[in-house]
């Protein structure tokens, strides 16, 4: 039986996840399909690297042909694939045209099962119940100018709205369907925003989460020595938030109530400049601990500075 793809908070739970994509499809030669079988197989080594069982349906089926004869391939290679879909939770499309990689995609979908299309997407899932990166937030002179260079991530750049009472002006590079979206944050008008902007210019702010149950995964932070900041009763009687600070760590940590979204994250990996007991603690997949000194996000397989998308 495969695992199952639910998770209690803090835990990620493994997937059986067929990687799937074109094996002799556009493939003129026997070196060009082993090619494309390589691609398949390089996948599978970072979607193991992620803690899940990547399952490849060429790989099953081809030493069943090879013992059979090359004259079986049409009998064993799409049926031992399909029948492979069936036992997973999940499927990795990439690649290009393949209608037997798409047949496979159909399966996964008819059973309202996850459909990935990159290894980030992957990164970035967690079931219901789950604790992810709901988004990163930066701290800018001037949303537009920053607008810029994180227009460069691949992602729809939202419109700009102001909030008076904050003393903000705001922007999100994501949309809604996407987890780890990116929040640009210019300090407006008088406030905590602007003191922060003054005191250590610009920079990372806070990193928000969302986690499908915040009772749970605040019990778990018993004696890790993050500790809420005074209002944080107050905001989670308003809107299930609180907010949370830790000595030593350079930035809040905003924690949400709510199911996680099933979107390719925008930033799939935060990098923070702090000791790595102290962000382990948080339980949250994609947030770690600077191994140089700086911070740094990650997104569509790119590594970026955060100086980088705030000096503007």
């Amino acid at each position: 039986m495969p695992f199952s793809a639910t998770a209690s908070v803090g835990t990620l739970v493994p997937m059986w996840i067929m990687i799937s994509g074109p094996y002799r499809s556009g493939a003129r030669t026997p070196a060009e399909a082993a090619f494309n079988l390589e691609v398949l197989n390089r996948a599978a080594a970072e979607v193991f690297r992620l803690g899940h069982l990547p399952l490849i349906g060429v790989n099953r089926a081809l030493g069943v042909i090879a013992a059979a004869g090359e004259e079986s391939y049409e009998e064993f290679m799409m049926p031992l694939s399909l029948g492979l879909a069936e036992r997973c939770d999940a499927i990795l499309r990439i690649g290009g045209a393949s209608s037997g990689a798409d047949r496979e995609v159909e399966r996964f979908r008819a059973r309202g099962l996850p459909v990935f299309t990159s290894v980030d997407a992957i990164a970035g899932f967690r079931p219901a119940g789950g604790v992810a990166i709901d988004h990163v937030a930066l701290l800018v002179r001037s949303v537009e100018a920053a607008s810029a260079p994180a227009d460069r991530l691949g992602f729809p750049v939202g419109k700009i709205e102001s909030f008076e009472a904050e003393g903000t002006r705001e922007c999100y590079v994501g949309d809604w369907s996407h987890t780890g979206r990116l929040l640009l944050l210019e300090a407006a008008g008088e406030g905590p925003y602007r003191r922060a902007l003054k005191e250590r210019g610009p920079g990372l702010h806070h990193v928000a989460l969302r986690v499908g149950d915040l009772d749970r995964y605040l019990a778990g932070l018993a004696g890790s020595g993050w500790y809420l900041l005074p209002r944080a009763f107050e905001t989670l009687r308003d809107s299930g938030t609180i907010w949370l600070a830790r000595p030593g760590v350079p930035l809040l940590v905003e924690v949400n109530r709510g199911d996680v979204p099933a979107g390719e994250p925008v930033v799939s990996r935060v990098e923070i400049p702090a000791p790595g007991e102290r962000i382990a603690a948080l339980r949250a997949p994609g947030l770690v601990a600077s191994s140089d000194g700086g911070a740094w996000l990650t997104s569509g397989g790119r590594r970026f500075g955060v100086e980088e998308l705030t000096r503007a």
